[in-house]
This record gives C-alpha cells, sequence and structure tokens, in this order.
C-alpha cells in the first residue's frame, strides 16, 4: 500500500467538576508506509479529521478504541514500518513491544533486553523518540527511582497505565511499588 498520514480522535471519558461523565476528544496523527504503521502521535492541539475508509486506518482506529477502554489489543511487531532509525532504538522499542499488558519495567532492565546493559540513560532518551506511542509502550518504562519521563507528559503516563490497570496515586512513590509488584521477568 502507499504511504499515507491521517488525523483523527477518538472519544474518552472525561470527569467534570461535578463528577458527572462527558466524553472528550482525543486527537492522534497516524502514519503509514509501505511496510506498515510509522508513527502513531498524539497530538497537543486539534487536527482535521480524515474520512475513515483507508483499511489500516479503520483497523488501527479499532485498535485505539479498545485499548483506550482498557482492553488489549495490539499490533505484532512486523506491523510496524521502523526504517531510518538506529538499531538501537529498535531493539529498545522492540523490548518495549514485548513487555506484556499491565506490566512496567525499568530503563536498566529494558536497555539489557535491547542488548545494552550499561545503556539505561539511553534507554529513555530511545523511549522518548518512540514514534509510535501505545502500541509500542514507552509508558511501561519507568526509572529505578520514580516514574521516569514520558513525551506527552506524565498526566499521559499515567492515564495510559491506568488503563492497563496500574494504580499511581503519587509520581515518584509508587513507581517502586510498581516496579516491585510487577516485573515482567523472562519476557525478552
Amino acid at each position: 500500500m502507499k504511504p499515507a498520514v491521517f488525523e483523527f480522535y477518538t472519544l474518552v471519558p472525561k470527569t467534570s467538576g461535578a463528577g458527572r461523565r462527558q466524553m472528550k476528544k482525543l486527537w492522534w496523527r497516524a502514519a503509514f508506509r509501505a511496510r506498515g504503521l510509522s508513527a502513531l502521535t498524539l497530538l497537543r492541539k486539534p487536527g482535521r479529521s480524515t474520512a475513515a475508509t483507508d483499511s489500516r486506518l479503520l483497523a488501527l482506529r479499532a485498535k485505539l478504541e479498545t485499548r483506550l477502554a482498557g482492553g488489549r489489543a495490539d499490533f505484532k511487531w512486523r506491523q510496524f514500518d521502523l526504517r531510518g532509525y538506529t538499531d538501537f532504538h529498535r531493539r529498545v522499542w522492540r523490548a518495549l513491544h514485548q513487555i506484556p499488558f499491565g506490566q512496567v519495567d525499568n530503563y536498566k532492565k529494558i536497555a539489557a533486553a535491547a542488548g545494552s546493559p550499561l545503556a539505561s540513560s539511553a534507554c529513555g532518551q530511545a523511549c522518548g523518540a518512540n514514534p509510535i506511542i501505545l502500541f509500542i509502550p514507552c509508558h511501561r518504562a519507568v526509572a529505578a527511582h520514580g516514574l521516569g519521563g514520558f513525551s506527552r507528559g506524565l498526566e499521559w503516563k499515567k492515564y495510559f497505565l491506568a488503563l492497563e490497570g496500574q494504580r499511581i496515586d503519587d509520581c515518584v512513590g509508587n513507581a517502586l511499588s510498581i516496579v516491585n509488584r510487577k516485573t515482567s521477568i523472562g519476557w525478552g
């Protein structure tokens, strides 16, 4: 298939001040190349909605809506097109992709799984450069003594972790208990 870029939104629950649930639009940009999905970005500002007639976009939206409802929906590694990135980045992203749904791991373990056990700091940078959020789950990567960062802000990281059943009350204190309670040993 030919390359294409789409902008679209999904609806997620939003709690109002009075406790009433309303729906909020999350805007996304997705890019596809001939070999598969090459980017999925959460936009900071509303985009232009693209007509949902492309089969790749329809499949992506269905998986995204399942994930945003707390369900499991993933892409196989071969469905991504990550040409043009360094080998190290791709190895880190593949290690992230292998962390099971609902679990987290720290940058040091992810770096080791990617074949570079001394590169935990570079692993964090590779997470920040991840072009396909949610499906290459950089939100599952945490620092040894805190949540670490997230390209779209810690509130989104906490939100995505909560969708997978993680409870996070405090950005630093609970990251340690998450790592200690649910580490993904043996996923490499």
